[in-house]
């Protein structure tokens, strides 16, 4: 099970209105070498949040790996309507909010 701190994700959404670009990267401490990790749309739950962007970590060990803690980037891009704020990812150790940034002048953040 790899561990996931909020302070290592970021979201940011560059264009406006209907046109809107999520980008979600992140980075988790894995257990050993070779995780592989995912976001992948979830279930938003009964209640509806339109203002949430629910993700799923999904976590893929190796068949071998080192025995050493390794950073394990993650990376995640869709679609999102104005009405969107924030990401929540959803991992085996609980979920995380995640803020969605506007990208100034449509541009990235460089990480």
């Amino acid at each position: 099970m790899c561990d996931c701190s909020e302070d290592a994700f970021r979201a940011q959404a560059t264009g406006s209105g209907e046109a809107r670009t999520l980008t979600v990267d992140g980075e988790c401490s894995c257990p050993t070498t070779g995780y592989t990790l995912s976001l992948e749309p979830t279930n938003p739950g009964i209640v509806p949040h339109p203002e949430d962007v629910v993700l799923e970590l999904v976590e893929t060990a190796p068949q071998i790996g080192g025995d050493m803690i390794t950073p394990t980037p993650v990376h995640y891009e869709t679609q999102i309507g104005p009405e969107a704020q924030q990401v929540v990812i959803r991992h085996s150790g609980g979920s995380m909010t995640i803020p969605i940034v506007e990208a100034p002048d449509g541009g990235s953040y460089g990480y």
